[in-house]
């Protein structure tokens, strides 16, 4: 709310992250699981859910802290949730948010111990924000996209202008989404997950084997 503030949100929005995989794989796309904390990520989740609607997509969000804030609380409410997405049906891609407290859990054990056997047990493959969970080392995700940083401070440099020069105050440029991302698909791990791809629709995108 502070007037005298622009910028651009690091966070690549989940609207980037979903059409992007789609527009790679031929596999139906038509809801979007994600598991999230609504003390973290809800007003994310609220923009997503809208994004996607008009592009005729459904955001399944499932809220972890609703049973309770305790860790072994939320890790039965995570597993829980996880354990009807990898019985199939629900979603067709899940959405992983960038919550350390989600993926790690308190003794740094959730990602081995919840996220890696849901992905590896269900057909659905896990679109993450972090291109080292797409690393087959780790054998967790199928796609990532992450801020390309050169275009970024290009996007910087237009704003300040547009503040510098053109006179506009921060408050009407406002706080931007990232408009050029890096994406990097795990052919294995998606393939494994049944899923279709358009190589015809890989060019720009980072390959791993």
């Amino acid at each position: 709310g502070n007037k005298e503030f622009s910028g651009i949100a690091y966070e690549s929005p989940a609207y980037s992250l979903v059409t992007q995989y789609r527009y790679i794989v031929s596999s139906p796309l038509k809801k979007v699981c994600v598991a999230y904390r609504k003390s973290i990520s809800q007003e994310r989740v609220n923009v997503a859910t809208e994004q996607l609607k008009k592009e005729g997509i459904q955001l399944i969000a499932m809220e972890i802290e609703g049973a309770g804030t305790a860790p072994e609380v939320m890790e039965k409410t995570l597993q829980d949730n996880l354990a009807k997405v990898t019985a199939g049906g629900v979603c067709d891609v899940f959405w992983m948010v960038l919550d350390s407290v989600l993926l790690n859990g308190p003794k740094k054990d959730w990602l081995s111990k919840l996220w890696k056997p849901a992905a590896a047990e269900g057909k659905v493959p896990y679109l993450v924000e972090a291109e080292a969970l797409v690393k087959t080392q780790i054998d967790f995700g199928s796609f990532a996209i992450t801020p390309n940083l050169v275009d970024m401070a290009g996007q910087a440099v237009q704003q300040i202008e547009s503040i510098i020069k053109d006179g506009a105050n921060p408050e009407e440029v406002g706080i931007e989404s990232v408009v050029s991302v890096n994406k990097i698909l795990n052919r294995s791990k998606a393939e494994a997950a049944g899923v279709k791809l358009k190589n015809e629709n890989l060019s720009g995108v980072k390959v791993l084997e």
